[in-house]
């Protein structure tokens, strides 16, 4: 909790309190009566919302005026809610409490969705490794296999083109000095155990199998 929120002793409890129906039904009625708003070539204009008893104008993007209505039928109810829980308190310092609390959530929600979201491994390349040259030149002999393979092309032109792709995108990524492991492993590796799998006893499985290997070493995969 903030130290301003702290300080008039008031807890998002006590603020979330209270019946809402009435302005629920004055929601309604506004967006029913909306009247009157003019929108200029880039779709700017204003539209007029009730909030604390007073009729105000506020600018609008066209095609939400329902959701500035909205929003402002939302901070209407929370600088409410901050008025009834806090006696001798103006409407500015009201309005001003009952942000400082929405932006608090946001925050909240945003603290929760990092905490949620894994951390992607990154992983330095050292370009003058015997390990990482190894790994090049296995991936650009095996995109060679590919391309090469008259049979890929009649058989599945689609698949193999995809595969090509996929193996150059995965050898661009090894041309940075530093690499993601969750990308590397969505786009390259996962296309080496593809092609491996499914050309097994075939030059192509033969020329995935070694990349693969030198991939593995090269990104410490067990």
């Amino acid at each position: 909790m903030s130290q301003v929120v702290t300080a008039i002793g008031m807890t998002r409890t006590e603020v979330r309190g209270g019946t809402r129906t009435a302005m629920d039904d004055r929601a309604t009625r506004l967006r029913r009566k909306r009247q009157g708003t003019i929108f200029d070539d880039n779709g700017i204009g204003q539209v007029e919302v009730e909030f604390l008893g007073k009729r105000r104008v506020i600018g609008c993007i066209e095609g939400e005026e329902d959701r500035a209505i909205r929003l402002a039928h939302q901070f209407e109810i929370d600088t409410g809610e901050v008025l009834k829980a806090v006696r001798d308190l103006d409407e500015p310092r009201a309005m001003l409490m009952a942000g400082i609390l929405a932006r608090e959530q946001i925050e909240e929600l945003e603290d929760d969705v990092r905490a949620a979201t894994p951390v992607s491994t990154q992983i330095e390349l050292d370009h003058n490794s015997s390990v990482y040259r190894s790994a090049v030149a296995a991936v650009d002999q095996l995109i060679i296999v590919v391309e090469a393979s008259n049979l890929y092309r009649q058989s599945e032109p689609e698949d193999q083109e995809r595969r090509l792709a996929e193996l150059k995108a995965g050898r661009t990524l090894l041309t940075s000095k530093w690499l993601s492991l969750d990308t590397v492993k969505v786009v390259l590796v996962s296309t080496l155990t593809y092609l491996l799998s499914k050309f097994a006893d075939a030059p192509i499985g033969e020329a995935a199998s070694l990349a693969w290997k030198a991939v593995k070493t090269l990104l410490g995969i067990q």
